[in-house]
Order: structure tokens, then sequence, then C-alpha cells
């Protein structure tokens, strides 16, 4: 009415919709929908966090103005996630992009609330459980972020039935090393098939011209890949077997002017080819 609902959001408004913004983030790598999600996320917090116990209440506990003799607070899915289980999705997510530590802590914390339910009935917490997965051991699927928390992002297509083009976002300030960096020290910038991809070759792998930049003490420019990077690769068949799942390994370092971070390898899994 005028603009206004007429009745207070829930928890799983909240989280479904901060999802949905960091999911527009990935999409058009426009910092504003990233914003936009943690600032969602830091008013639910607000409004639903469980100080004691951890987890999310369903309603504010100031709401519409309805009194509730307790306020609820659910874990188990049913024809769609419950809100506490969208919310350790999303604050996995948010922890991938943005480095912040508060975000796992809410998702741990979470996660312990309801651990002795997820015990006993883990089939009825199933989107709890990839939500925990993925702040375990990282997101699946063709787009993975890295380089210590979100310095990086690679997303990898096929643009043709032999040909798949993997992509590099790296935020201001940051760069990885070429695939033939001009010091041994260095870590490579290299593209493989993962060890799951048999019966599959890589025929060739056609790698960016780098940028050069000054670094450190040294007197020459260092070549290196910066902004964002387009990798492509022939891919054949060996034996009659599909191409399918985490098919591919990226191995990289990421640096800014002042420090290189831990190697990381990214594995990307594609769709059917075109």
């Amino acid at each position: 009415f005028k603009g206004r609902s007429s009745l207070s959001a829930m928890l799983k408004d909240y989280a479904c919709l901060a999802e949905g913004l960091v999911h527009l983030y990935d999409i058009t790598q426009e910092p504003e929908w990233l914003m936009r999600a943690e600032k969602l996320a830091e008013e639910m917090v607000a409004k639903f966090w469980d100080q004691q116990s951890g987890g999310f209440f369903m309603t504010d506990a100031v709401g519409d103005g309805t009194p509730l003799i307790t306020r609820p607070k659910e874990g188990g899915d049913g024809a769609t996630p419950s809100g506490n289980s969208i919310a350790v999705h999303l604050m996995a997510m948010l922890a991938a992009r943005t480095g912040s530590p508060q975000y796992m802590a809410k998702a741990q914390k979470t996660l312990e609330a309801f651990a002795q339910e997820i015990n006993q009935q883990p089939a009825s917490f199933t989107y709890m459980l990839i939500g925990a997965a993925e702040a375990l051991y990282g997101e699946t699927g063709p787009k993975q972020y890295g380089g210590a928390m979100g310095k990086v992002m690679a997303q990898a297509a096929w643009v043709a039935s032999d040909t798949i083009e993997v992509t590099i976002f790296l935020k201001n300030g940051f760069h990885i090393n070429t695939n033939a960096p001009s010091d041994k020290g260095l870590i490579p910038t290299s593209l493989k098939l993962s060890p799951t991809s048999k019966g599959w070759r890589l025929e060739q792998v056609t790698y960016p011209k780098p940028a050069k930049i000054k670094y450190g003490d040294l007197k020459t420019d260092l070549p290196v890949y910066t902004d964002k990077v387009r990798i492509f690769a022939k891919v054949k068949a060996t034996e009659s077997r599909p191409l399918k799942g985490p098919v591919l390994a990226l191995s990289m370092q990421v640096c800014s002017s002042r420090e290189c971070l831990a190697p990381d390898i990214l594995t990307l899994s594609l769709g059917l080819p075109k």
C-alpha cells in the first residue's frame, strides 16, 4: 500500500533477495550488486540472528506488531529451502567473494545450531548441506572464486564444439603470472584437464599477450596478466566417453604490487559442447 508492504519481510525474503543479488554480481561483475547483497545481509543479521544459540529466527523481534509466544527458527527444507538453509548458502557465497571472516563465522554458527537435527535427518537439510560443502571446499560449477577470497573469478564455457574459453576476472591492483613467467620462482598460469577427464586431451592452449608492470625492485618490467584474461583451448576425445563434471584445472598465483598470495587451483565444470 502506497509503496509499502502490508506485512514485514521474513528471514527467507531477505536471504533469497540477497542471494539473487550475489548471482547478479557473478553475471555482471558490477560491484554495486555485491555491495547491495552485503548491506541486505547485514540487515538480515541485525533483524533475525539468534545471539544466544546461533542461527536465524524466521521473524523479526518487532515484526508487524502481531505478538508471538516464541520466535520460530526453522532449519529443515520443505518444498523450498528454509530461510536458514538459504542463509548458510548466502554467507558462504559472500565469504568467497569478499574475504570477510564474519560471513564464514555466521555460516558455521548456523550449522552448529542445527547440527543435531542434521545428523538425525540429513535428507531434510539438503540445501543447507550444499552451503556447508561450499563453505568448506568451495563452490562447484563453471564459475569459481580464488585468490584469497574473491581477488579473482574464473569461468569456463564452450565457444565451439571443440573449443573452450576460460575467462579470468581480476580485481583492481591484482595480477597473475603469465604461462611462462620471466622469473623461475614465479608460479605460471596454466590450464589442464582434471584427472577425472579421462578419454580427452587438450590439443592446444592459447594464452593472451601479457601486460607489463613495475614490480618491487626489479629493473625491468614484469610481464603479467591483469584485468580480464581470456584463455582458449582445443579439446579432443581419445575415447568414446562424455566430457562432464569438473573437467578443467586452472592453476595460478594472484599477486599485488607488494606480495604474492598462495597458489590457487580452481576446478571448473562445463556443460555440454555446442
